[in-house]
């Protein structure tokens, strides 16, 4: 009768063993071990291993961030009405002669061309530049919208992650988006911040930042005015 080939089994074995043990937790123990020395290693002394502590590192950090965005985010959190940004994003993807198409598609454009033109003609008219209008926003322009919208709502979302909540574990004296006053920042326990991270990863890592961002930016620009 022939024996079973275990030998498969046999060279997982021998490479985990090698490699680690097969308990779970020892295994992730050894990857924690792992990632403790890359960040000891790194330049960035953002973490402390042997304490556990979060250092000053980290919330400068996230200190020069939140000064760099502290004006898109002032813009975005006094934005009230959502459609504010879908409107902003199709004006400024829109040419002139789609902008001038719309400004004659309003109600008071209507009525006032109503005053000197026969009803047929008028709706004639209103026709013919609806059909004129919708031509022009073919599927690549609507690709467009909808690619630079995504994107000002990932910043959107970027910018307005809580940085102040996050710094002021590390400076409980600090004052919201008072830079003038210069931080001192100390040391925290790593676990004190932990969830903080887990929320600025999920924005942070969101945003296609290998893509193009330069509209986005200069819509930015507009909308803030600056």
């Amino acid at each position: 009768m022939a024996q079973p080939d275990n030998s498969g089994n046999f060279f997982q074995r021998l490479i985990s063993a090698i490699l680690g043990s097969f308990d779970p937790e020892a295994e992730k123990k050894r990857i924690l071990r792992s990632i403790a020395k890359e960040v000891n290693k790194s330049k960035f002394k953002f973490y402390k291993h042997s304490s556990g502590d979060a250092q000053v590192g980290l919330a400068k950090f996230f200190y020069e961030i939140y000064k760099n965005i502290g004006a898109a985010q002032v813009m975005f959190e006094s934005t009230q009405n959502p459609n504010a940004f879908k409107h902003a994003v199709i004006d400024f993807v829109m040419n002139e002669k789609q902008r001038e198409l719309i400004e004659f598609l309003n109600e008071q454009a209507i009525l006032a061309l109503a005053q000197t033109m026969p009803p047929n003609e008028l709706k004639k008219k209103i026709q013919t530049d609806l059909e004129t209008l919708s031509q022009e926003f073919d599927i690549q322009k609507i690709q467009k919208i909808d690619a630079l919208y995504t994107k000002l709502m990932l910043f959107q979302s970027f910018c307005t992650f809580d940085f102040y909540f996050l710094l002021k574990k590390f400076d409980s004296s600090l004052m919201e988006r008072d830079f003038n006053y210069i931080p001192r920042f100390e040391p925290i326990r790593g676990e004190y911040i932990t969830d903080d991270l887990k929320d600025f990863i999920a924005v942070a890592w969101a945003m296609p930042l290998n893509e193009d961002w330069s509209e986005m930016l200069a819509l930015l620009r507009e909308l803030k005015g600056n």
